[in-house]
């Protein structure tokens, strides 16, 4: 099918925000809107529910309930039609953005001031709309044989989020000083990189050499002392040969099939096993595999190990792919100003089968591992109306009250790690890190 037939059999104004903010060609002409990132950032409670709507109407375009679409569409906007036809429809990602977030992902140059200024246009217009709050909401699908993205501009009236314009709601105007050519990288560059911040305990540069959907990894500001001896790419045939594997050639074709399966669903264009031995004064000499892959033409650190099992060891293959994606993290603040309730989006990694929550264990920092009760399962949006994952769209939330779950309210400051493990043994590790400021604050982004 056509690049963009899914939209444009709905609305032609969705089109027009495919164009402007997610491809090569954004629109940076002056124009009235605004937004504050404060409100953005200070309750992720209305992001998700922004993001809950937007994968709805997705879903209701592909599904061609035109009833339902009409309902998550505001009164007053424009260019958008309801359709009856039916799609086959994957959601890989649905966020929300702030503008300076958009502005940073696309490379555009614009300054901080700019940035103030156009979240102060999203405000006003989000005033003149008559709405409380607005969002804007990235989304990447597969729909038939092809793959879109883009914004929705949704905003929220009367306590629900509905679809009011494409794109991001407001046109941005940037600096006109071409930008620098970034520096050519490769998995080797990464790789090394990422271990060197980790040496430094520089958790900054860390998280920017993650990929966004990279499980199992948490940063750390811990330096230690690292000499990096090797780093190398290595081909499927290269690690079989030198680990004294027993496969196949017909063998390594499968995997490095498996492995184009994977990148195809992480939405990559390249990826690469890529060796390190390096020796630290703390743990001596340590050598292992990084799965690298290629995102927007920024080569991240997407998972431990080489990507794929060269054995077909089905046990192996559920514990490494039956993973938990944290999305999000959010936290209550109470009249104390301080944090007594955790509250985690989750969904299922790609490449994952199902995943029941009620037999996922969590354990935060050294107390003893717990398994979720059906009481701090809830759905966001979810295809079963129960607490197991079946599809990539599912959102779920999970929440975990003080003294109960962890051993006391949070202070500004603290930091918690917590570890979800599923039944097959996959963990997904994320530190919590509550702001500096807990003042004015109802909610706040871990």
């Amino acid at each position: 099918m056509d690049r963009r037939t899914f939209v444009v059999g709905v609305s032609t104004g969705v089109t027009t925000g495919l164009a402007g903010c997610a491809g090569e060609d954004l629109d940076l002409s002056p124009d009235t809107g605004a937004d504050s990132d404060d409100d953005a950032e200070s309750d992720r409670r209305s992001e998700a529910a922004a993001e809950a709507a937007t994968e709805d109407f997705l879903q209701a375009l592909a599904d061609g309930d035109a009833e339902r679409q009409g309902e998550l569409v505001h009164d007053d906007a424009t260019g958008f039609s309801t359709s009856t036809d039916e799609y086959s429809l994957t959601i890989n990602e649905v966020a929300s953005h702030t503008i300076a977030e958009i502005a940073e992902q696309h490379d555009e140059s614009i300054s901080e001031s700019e940035i103030e200024d156009a979240n102060q246009r999203l405000q006003d217009r989000t005033n003149e709309i008559g709405a409380d709050d607005s969002a804007q909401v990235y989304f990447d699908i597969d729909v038939e044989d092809d793959s879109e993205e883009g914004y929705l501009f949704l905003v929220e009236d009367d306590g629900e989020w509905l679809i009011y314009d494409d794109g991001i709601g407001v046109e941005l105007e940037a600096d006109d000083t071409e930008p620098e050519d970034s520096p050519e990288t490769t998995p080797e560059a990464a790789t090394e990189d990422f271990l060197q911040a980790l040496a430094d305990g520089d958790a900054e540069r860390q998280e920017e050499l993650l990929h966004q959907e990279a499980t199992g990894f948490s940063t750390s500001t811990e330096e230690i002392t690292l000499t990096i001896h090797e780093v190398a790419s290595h081909t499927i045939a290269e690690i079989a040969e030198q680990h004294g594997e027993s496969i196949s050639e017909s063998e390594i074709e499968d995997a490095k099939d498996s492995v184009g399966e994977r990148i195809t669903e992480i939405g990559a264009t390249d990826y690469a096993h890529v060796y390190y031995e390096f020796e630290t004064e703390q743990f001596g000499t340590e050598e292992g595999y990084l799965f690298v892959v290629q995102d927007g033409g920024e080569w991240l650190i997407y998972d431990d190990g080489i990507g794929v099992e060269l054995e077909d060891d089905e046990e192996t293959q559920q514990e490494v792919s039956n993973r938990l994606q944290i999305q999000s993290a959010v936290g209550n603040v109470t009249e104390d100003e301080t944090v007594d309730e955790v509250r985690l989006t989750v969904a299922k990694a790609p490449g994952s089968d199902a995943i029941d929550l009620e037999a996922v264990s969590y354990q935060f920092d050294t107390n003893d591992s717990s398994v979720l009760s059906a009481d701090q399962i809830s759905v966001i949006v979810a295809e079963t109306d129960d607490t197991e994952i079946t599809d990539r769209a599912d959102r779920y939330q999970l929440s975990f009250t003080a003294p109960t779950h962890f051993d006391s309210e949070l202070d500004s400051g603290d930091r918690l790690t917590i570890d979800l493990t599923t039944a097959s043994g996959a963990s997904t590790v994320k530190e919590l890190r509550v702001p500096d400021s807990l003042v004015d604050r109802d909610a706040v982004v871990l």
